[in-house]
């Protein structure tokens, strides 16, 4: 069984029923890690220090939960275990894998560990496998490195792996590329390269963030499922409290990279004592939508709206068929209102969005402001984009990173007044910056030198800079901490209230619609599943997809 020594002045956690002779198959004392700058190593200055005395053990078949928000040094604690930060980083203290000094036993025996005894699972599965490279070729280059030889060897047990993940019919997937398969098959591929040599030790990454809630509770039960069969142990990395009440069986919260509080999840659950650890548990969205006005008028509506895409087969390329993205859809949006739109990865979700911006062709009538726009063309429709604005899922994807933050605010600008001065562009932006809640003395600052969640108010920023009337908010919190998530949400509120705004909010994240929209759509497969109320939705759903879907969003978010 595990105990966890945090920092000195932290009492241990481990409970007297827990104590066990087994011995701990990873120890860590210590840990300190802090990065150069230009060629100074400041290790001993503890306030340059990203993780600083950090200490634990894990037992065969267990969980360690490592939690806290972004830039806490849990992704850093764990690279650093096996020696997967850059050269710039300095690391003292001891880790030891069973007879194994992990940070300074030889880089042969540190590459025999990696993939075979020690494994990792990363958060974006679709940046961590190879574009280039078939499915077969990527799991069986793991095999090749760890002693398998012969390519019909292989080739079987990379199929076994395939099956033992979940992955249907998993002699097709072979040839597979990581486009063609969907997040969660992309993410069961990933588990299955961890899993090819029979891991002591999995460490996951934040594996489930980029995966909506059904996906997300599958992989989780998988990954339970493989641990009881190997009997390894598993450190979890994670900001998300609903999943370490379902997976862990301890829990570490770091901040500001050292450990303030560990203890034995249940525990901890039920009795948080550091007051950090307190408001990580009370950090969520709350309230609810501000009341629904009937009476206000309609801003876009849409009726029967269809976006298909061809298939195209064969030599002469012909249409043998439809992807229907969207099938069917009607809905009112009215000024004020908000309308959430939740369902699966690959529901129609963020096609719908598209389709009402204009973004993407779309068939079926869209009446903006009293007026259609669906046979417009990008000419004629130009002059309404200062009014339709979109904030993305991932902040930092959707800045460019060559550009100050005054520049990625200020670009749509031009839509509104093509006239404006330096100056009345600057004061525009520092508007901005401000009703978002940053500084504007920030303003010419880039990307990388900002948090997530600061990030993703600059992209707030710049959708209202323009003074829109329509804002599609695309997963807008998903990539973000729990903590960070309610006060976007707060914002959001704020804005929505002091100009009228109405949201197209996109989201698998059922706390978040619920604190923001009026009424939801439910897609499945390209269609409305059920749509009404959030209020009747959310309480008496009547769809059994929609009660199958809150079931596992609620489960995995930690509420009844």
């Amino acid at each position: 069984m595990p105990s966890i020594r945090a920092k000195p002045g932290i009492d241990p956690v481990m409970r007297e029923d827990q104590k066990s002779e087994e011995t701990p198959l990873l120890t860590v004392d210590n840990l300190c890690v802090s990065f150069r700058h230009h060629g100074i190593t400041r290790a001993e200055d503890s306030d340059a220090r990203v993780v600083s005395n950090v200490s634990f053990t894990l037992s065969p078949g267990r969980t360690l939960a490592l939690v806290g928000e972004s830039g806490s040094g849990k992704s850093v604690t764990a690279l650093s275990l096996v020696r997967l930060l850059g050269r710039n980083a300095h690391v003292s203290g001891r880790a030891r894998f069973k007879n194994h000094e992990l940070l300074t036993c030889p880089e042969a025996e540190m590459r025999t560990l990696r993939g075979g005894a020690i494994t990792m699972v990363f958060q974006e599965p679709m940046t961590s496998l190879n574009p280039l490279h078939k499915v077969e070729h990527q799991i069986g280059e793991i095999l090749r490195l760890h002693g398998l030889h012969g390519t019909e060897a292989i080739r079987a047990r990379v199929v076994e792996l395939l099956q033992e993940v979940g992955i249907r019919d998993a002699e097709s997937r072979l040839d597979s590329y990581p486009h063609q398969l969907s997040g969660g098959q992309r993410q069961r591929v990933m588990i299955a390269m961890a899993l090819a040599n029979r891991p002591d030790l999995l460490i996951a990454d934040e594996p489930t963030t980029a995966l909506d809630v059904t996906v997300q509770a599958q992989i989780l039960t998988l990954l339970q499922e493989l641990q009881r069969r190997y009997g390894m142990a598993m450190l979890f990395i994670t900001h998300d409290l609903g999943i370490v009440r379902k997976i862990a069986d301890d829990v570490a919260v770091m901040r500001k990279g050292e450990i303030v509080e560990a203890k034995p999840t249940a525990s901890l659950f039920a009795a948080p004592e550091h007051p950090y650890t307190r408001a990580l548990l009370a950090a969520e969205p709350k309230g609810s939508a501000p009341a629904d006005d009937p009476g206000r008028p309609v801003l876009i509506e849409t009726k029967d709206l269809r976006v298909w895409f061809p298939i195209k087969t064969g030599l002469l390329r012909r249409t043998s068929g439809y992807i229907k993205a969207v099938d069917g859809v009607t809905m009112t949006l009215r000024e004020g209102q908000t309308v959430g739109v939740v369902g699966e990865s690959g529901s129609g979700k963020t096609t719908l969005g598209l389709a009402l911006l204009r973004l993407i062709s779309s068939e079926g009538p869209i009446v903006f402001l009293g007026r259609r726009i669906d046979g417009l063309g990008n000419a004629a429709i130009r002059p309404l984009r200062a009014d339709m604005q979109i904030v993305f899922q991932d902040p930092y994807g959707s800045l460019s990173p060559r550009l100050s933050i005054a520049d990625i605010v200020a670009e749509g600008l031009g839509l509104k007044n093509h006239h404006l001065s330096l100056a009345e562009k600057r004061e525009a932006v520092a508007r901005a910056l401000a009703d978002t809640g940053l500084d504007p003395a920030t303003m010419d600052r880039y990307p990388h030198e900002f948090s997530g969640g600061q990030r993703q108010r600059i992209a707030i920023a710049r959708a209202m800079v323009l003074e829109p009337k329509f804002v599609m908010l695309d997963e807008p919190t998903s990539a973000l901490d729990v903590s960070v998530q309610a006060q976007i949400v707060d914002l959001l509120r704020d804005l929505q209230a002091r100009r009228g705004l109405s949201y197209l909010f996109i989201s698998h994240d059922l706390k978040v619609v619920r604190a923001l929209a009026n009424e939801i759509i439910v897609m499945r497969q390209g269609k409305v599943v059920e749509q009404g109320p959030a209020r009747e939705i959310l309480t008496a759903p009547k769809e059994d997809y929609t009660r199958a879907l809150f079931a596992a969003a609620f489960d995995m978010q930690g509420q009844a």
